[in-house]
């Protein structure tokens, strides 16, 4: 294997420990805390771990260059995928003396009854009810809110 330190003219740092350009591992560690950067030659991605290479090595947060982030998930099933083992909060914070802020759902579809929706779901993942904005019609910003729920 070979490995190589080097320091370009620009000034930029590359560290090397293969000879491939379809896969390899590069790690940085500060104490307990790790980042592991890997090509797996089918995408790159990096990883922050807490207690490095011991017990809880799972990544705390995933970024990769599929355009996923995982937060306490190695394998985001999305562009965003959020896990916790108890509660999970998100918070959304503003500070004015107006609208302080706000989640937009976008569908830049522009076909009559296209729409989007927030889906509750059970512990396999299945939904069970929804709440859904319906974009009746574009052009003159029509819209409807349709509740489902499953018997």
């Amino acid at each position: 294997m070979l490995e190589r330190v080097r320091i370009d003219s620009s000034g930029m740092l590359h560290i090397s420990d293969r000879n491939s350009g379809n896969a390899g591992e590069h790690v940085f560690q500060a104490g307990a805390f790790g980042i592991r950067m890997q090509d797996t030659g089918g995408y790159n991605r990096w990883n922050i771990e807490r207690n490095y290479g011991g017990w809880q090595s799972d990544p705390v947060v995933h970024l990769s260059a599929q355009g996923r982030v995982g937060i306490n998930e190695a394998s985001p099933d999305g562009p965003l995928h959020v896990s916790h083992t108890g509660e999970n909060n998100v918070y959304i914070e503003g500070n004015t003396s107006t609208l302080g802020s706000r989640i937009m759902l976008i569908n830049r579809n522009t076909t009559a009854n296209s729409f989007n929706q927030v889906e509750f779901c059970d512990a396999g993942g299945q939904g069970t009810s929804l709440v859904r904005g319906v974009n009746a019609l574009d052009g003159t910003n029509e819209g409807s809110l349709v509740l489902w729920t499953r018997p």
